[in-house]
């Protein structure tokens, strides 16, 4: 599907309740890239197309479209589509929303705001099997996290790494050489620092404060 992006026409899915947005982008990346674009107005719409034999190489997900329930129906939509690049497509969503849904496979976020031109190498890029952000999403990353004086320790912080790759705390306290008893007080300790109830929250919070 993404084996070479710049010498095949790439087949895109635009899912999207505006009908202007649609077409602008539909004329305009069939024009730049050949592309194959279909468009389609609400999640009805899209799981149709998704329950096909088609397989797109990129499909804009717009996130407040009509069917749309929030980071359930994006989980869906990557369940639904293993071999293409869902990218969340959107004018406005918040850095954590977009840290949670990077956690569940997307390969990125497009603002609606981004330049045409800027869009269809951006487009490239994805359905070259590269993951794009934009500058702004870095920016506000990092300035959440020099704001915020959390003091994470040393030894936290190194925890959080191995939680974040998926290691459970007898695997953790191996690697650290501690017990587990002392990687569990570490947990409860990031979890209060981060304000959060479980391990995996403490990840996907320490993403969007730019931690790890």
């Amino acid at each position: 599907m993404m084996e070479d992006a710049q010498t095949k026409d790439l087949s895109i899915l635009i899912a999207d309740d505006h009908q202007l947005v649609r077409e602008m982008i539909d004329i305009f990346l069939t024009n730049s890239l050949s592309a194959e674009v279909t468009a389609v107005e609400n999640f009805e719409d899209a799981i149709t197309e998704f329950s096909s034999d088609k397989i797109y190489d990129v499909i804009l997900l717009d996130v407040e479209m009509p069917g749309m329930h929030g980071l359930s129906s994006v989980q869906k939509a990557v369940e639904l589509n293993p071999n293409s690049a869902v990218v969340v497509f959107s004018g406005s969503v918040s850095n954590s929303f977009i840290a949670r849904a990077i956690q569940m496979g997307v390969k990125g976020y497009i603002p609606k705001t981004l330049p045409s031109k800027s869009l269809v190498n951006t487009i490239r890029l994805i359905a070259s099997g590269e993951m794009f952000l934009p500058s702004s999403y870095y920016l506000q990353s990092q300035s959440d996290g020099a704001n915020a004086d959390l003091g994470i320790t040393p030894a936290e912080m190194d925890v959080l790494k191995y939680l974040q790759i998926g290691h459970t705390n007898k695997e953790i306290a191996r690697e650290m050489d501690l017990t587990e008893m002392t990687v569990k007080m570490h947990m409860r300790s990031i979890c209060a620092k981060l304000s959060v109830k479980n391990r995996t929250q403490a990840v996907l919070r320490a993403i969007e404060l730019n931690l790890l």
